[in-house]
């Protein structure tokens, strides 16, 4: 999978600087909301074996940016939903404090079904991968990345767009519930629906 990540991202350059000349750039910011994290939370209460005073934050803020061509289609790459948690643990004389915090990168390739529209569905596949660091973390592994979206006023110096997309990269975790332990495999973002503004 490490080869396919590689091999993805190499072939990705080679398109964006093909297709250089025959399009535009767009660059957008926005929340995202994850709907896989609470798996997170609750694998680090069991761990601890105690309720928690948890912070976390399942709305992140992501970067997008995407290389439109003429006929429609687009190559792209992003950072984020960013996802950060911290957990105190009151031991009665003292409180612990444990974090987690991840970020995914992916690259892809999509299609705008009306490009030269104000209004136009899209699609986009491609690989993610998360930088992971916390506590309990194990490893990471890449995954999919599909998703369908809206963009809104394309034809206008800044535009919207909404979508849902499902992240199937994986994050291991050390699980010690029922007094042993094992390594658990989560989807940590699973689906995620966010909302974009483009410059």
């Amino acid at each position: 999978m490490k080869t396919l990540n590689v091999t993805f991202f190499t072939l990705l350059l080679c398109v964006i600087s093909a297709a250089s000349h025959a399009g535009q750039w767009h660059f957008g910011f926005g929340p995202s909301y994850l709907s896989g994290v609470k798996d997170v939370l609750d694998t680090y209460e069991n761990n601890l074996y105690a309720e928690s005073d948890s912070v976390s934050f399942p709305i992140g803020v992501a970067f997008d940016a995407n290389y439109e061509m003429a006929s429609g289609f687009r190559v792209g790459f992003g950072a984020g939903p960013a996802f950060y948690m911290l957990l105190e643990v009151d031991n009665g004389s003292s409180t612990e404090e444990y974090d987690h915090f991840e970020l995914a990168f992916n690259g892809n390739i999509g299609y705008v079904f009306v490009p030269g529209s104000s209004v136009s569905p899209y699609v986009k596949a491609g690989i993610v991968e998360h930088a992971v660091s916390g506590e309990f973390v194990v490893s990471n592994n890449p995954g999919f990345l599909g998703a369908v979206g809206i963009n809104f006023a394309r034809t206008s110096f800044v535009s919207y767009a909404v979508e849902l997309a499902y992240d199937g990269s994986e994050i291991v975790l050390e699980d010690y519930s029922n007094f042993s332990y094992r390594e658990k495999t989560l989807n940590s973002y699973g689906t995620t629906l966010s909302f974009y503004v483009y410059f």
